[in-house]
C-alpha cells in the first residue's frame, strides 16, 4: 500500500449516492414509505446516474485534483424524495414508522449490515461529511455543475410503465 498512496493523493473521487432510478410503489393514489422514521428523516444525497454522472466528471478533471466530492443533485430524506415524486405524481404520500430490523433482506446478516450502514447515515451523514470536512458537495468545486433537478427528473419519467398498481 506504501508503494501507491503517491499515486492515490493526487485521484479526485465521486461518492455515488441514491439513485433516483431505483423508485417503486405499489398503491393507486398514494405512495406509501415504510422505513424508521430516524433514516426516513435523514437527508440524503440523490441524483441521476445517466442525467449527472458526466457533468459530475467533467467537473472533477477541470477542478484541481486531490478533491472527494458528493455526486449529489439534491440532498432528499426519503420522506422528501417521496414527497417530491407524490407531487409530480399527484399522490398523497402515506408514511409508516417501521421497526429497524424490518428491512426484510432475506439474510440476518445483510439485515444487520444493513442497519449498520443505516445507522452510519443517520449518525454521520450518507457521505461521512458531518465529521468529515474533506468530501465537498458539487457547488465547492469552484465550476459550474449543471445538474437535472429531482424534480425535473421525476416529470421526464413514464410513471405509468415502473409503478404497479392494486
Amino acid at each position: 500500500m506504501e508503494r501507491t498512496r503517491p499515486l492515490l493523493y493526487p485521484t479526485s473521487w465521486i461518492v455515488m449516492t441514491r439513485y433516483t432510478d431505483n423508485t417503486k410503489n405499489k398503491k393507486k393514489d398514494t405512495l406509501v414509505l415504510s422505513l424508521p422514521e430516524a433514516l426516513a428523516k435523514s437527508p440524503l444525497p440523490v441524483y441521476s446516474a445517466v442525467a449527472d454522472t458526466g457533468a459530475f466528471v467533467d467537473a472533477l478533471l477541470r477542478a484541481s485534483p486531490g478533491k472527494k466530492v458528493t455526486g449529489v443533485t439534491q440532498w432528499l430524506s426519503f420522506l422528501g424524495l417521496t414527497e417530491v415524486l407524490a407531487q409530480v405524481l399527484g399522490k398523497r404520500v402515506e408514511f409508516v414508522d417501521s421497526a429497524v430490523s424490518d428491512f426484510g433482506m432475506g439474510d440476518p446478516d445483510l439485515d444487520k449490515d444493513y442497519n449498520d450502514m443505516m445507522g452510519f447515515c443517520v449518525e454521520f451523514g450518507f457521505d461521512g461529511g458531518k465529521v468529515d470536512k474533506s468530501v465537498l458537495q458539487p457547488s465547492d468545486l469552484g465550476i459550474p455543475v449543471e445538474l437535472v433537478s429531482v424534480k425535473e427528473w421525476f416529470e421526464k419519467q413514464d410513471w405509468e410503465s415502473v409503478l404497479e398498481t392494486e
